[in-house]
This record gives structure tokens, sequence and C-alpha cells, in this order.
């Protein structure tokens, strides 16, 4: 068995057991606590615990099979109040950054269709502002629409002067 293994739950994924892998013997003790191996989770899971909230009967069952297993519980509000938390934090930074002249955050009224704009490290023609979203022609049958804060850097073209 695996040094350190975690049982989580979330009503999203239901009860999961991660630190472990297939093949690595803890497959028979966690098959005894009814637990199944899912490939595409890469994880051992609860049948039927998606959601659920958990039972504590179920965390405590299977971890009281290893002594360093940390049980974790966490609810959707949990989960939606710790999103918040750094929601709020990453907002607070971006305009600390923008205060102080070290990020800009490109705007509509900023841009024209045929700007060039850098995205996610390639310079693209703009094809249309939208208010929250930004088009650009990037070879393909159709623009691809990006976020006004994906932009990274912008230049006018030649056809328009900066005012």
């Amino acid at each position: 068995m695996t040094a350190s293994l975690l049982v989580s739950h979330s009503f999203e994924q239901g009860t999961l057991v991660t630190g472990t892998s297939h093949g690595d013997g803890s497959a028979d003790v966690l098959r005894a606590q009814r637990l199944r191996w899912s490939r595409s989770l890469g994880a051992c899971y609860v049948p039927r615990s998606r959601d659920r909230p958990a039972r504590a009967v179920e965390t405590s069952r299977i971890a009281q099979y290893r002594g360093d297993v940390a049980a974790a519980r966490r609810s959707r509000g949990d989960l939606l109040a710790e999103a918040e938390a750094q929601l709020d934090y990453w907002t607070t930074l971006q305009e600390q950054l923008v205060a102080a002249g070290l990020a800009h955050v490109w705007q509509r009224s900023e841009l024209a269709v045929g700007d060039l704009v850098c995205i996610r490290g390639r310079w693209s023609v703009v094809a249309k502002l939208n208010p929250k979203t930004i088009a650009v022609d990037v070879n393909m049958p159709g623009p691809l629409e990006y976020p006004y804060y994906e932009i990274t850097a912008a230049r006018c073209c030649l056809t328009r002067r900066p005012s």
C-alpha cells in the first residue's frame, strides 16, 4: 500500500480514496471495504456516493485501515465559499497590479477590428469586438472568442491612428 492515502468526499465526486494506484497492493483492503477502482478517476470510490452527504461511518471505516489517512469531508457550500475566496483574492491582486501600473486589462473601447492582439502568446487579427469577449482570426473556419483579460498586448492596425 502507498505511504499516504486521502479519503475525501464532495457532492460532485462522492467518496474517493486517492494516493493509491492500480496494482500497488491496496486493492484487497479497499475492496473489502466495498470500494471500487475507477480507471477514469484514477482512484478508488464508494459506489452510489455522488450527490449525497458524506457518511461518517463510511469514511471512518475506510480510514481505520491506515494510520496516516486524512479524512476530508467537504460539501458544495464549502467548495463554493472556497471558490469565492479565491475569486476575491485574484480580483484584489489584479486591481493592485493595475493600480501599480504593472498590468493592463484591455477594454473594448481601446481596440478596433483589424488591430493585432497577443492572446496566449500568439498574435492574431481582431475580427469582432463583443461586450465581454473578443473574436480573432486564427486560420480556422470561424474566429475564436476570448475574454478581454486574456489579451497580453495589442497593436493598432496601420490604417487607424491612435487618438
